[in-house]
């Protein structure tokens, strides 16, 4: 419990540095195949390791944001109508990246560039959360400022 209150903390400071901009959104740069051929591929840990400690992904409307910690995963919604604190769930491979799944929540990473659509940041993951059926698009892991638009 106290690993989730800890990520929700930083969950809540995540989210008070974003809502003054709201410019961070979070998009991917693409859609079929086709698409990715032009696209950076980044690396990402082996299925067996999962995310690192401290991972966070944010996307917009609605503004979200999650935190991977202490083995513990933190999303909550901007606008305050959802937060989940969960354990998280093993992670299994996907072509190109990884999949956790529970009962509340679904978060897909995609080993692939994401551009900020808002700010044109780059980060190393596309990252898809799916909650109550709602899927939410945005980007995760380390910010990579040479991938900048």
């Amino acid at each position: 419990m106290r690993r989730v209150q800890v990520g929700l903390v930083s969950l809540a400071i995540l989210a008070g540095c974003s809502a003054g901009e709201s410019e961070i959104a979070g998009s991917s740069n693409g859609g079929g195949d086709d698409a990715n051929a032009g696209k950076v591929m980044a690396a990402g840990p082996p299925a067996t390791a999962g995310l690192p400690d401290g991972y966070q992904a944010r996307g917009q409307e609605p503004g979200w944001a999650l935190v991977i910690e202490g083995g513990q995963l933190a999303y909550a919604r901007e606008d305050g109508k959802q937060r989940i604190g969960l354990t998280l769930p093993a992670a299994t491979a996907q072509p190109g990246g990884l999949t956790y799944a529970s009962p509340q929540l679904t978060l897909r990473v995609h080993y692939q560039r994401c551009n900020d659509v808002m700010s044109g940041e780059g980060f190393e993951h596309e990252v898809e959360v799916t909650v109550g059926g709602e899927k939410h698009s945005g980007c995760g892991g380390e910010r990579r400022p040479a991938w900048d638009l």
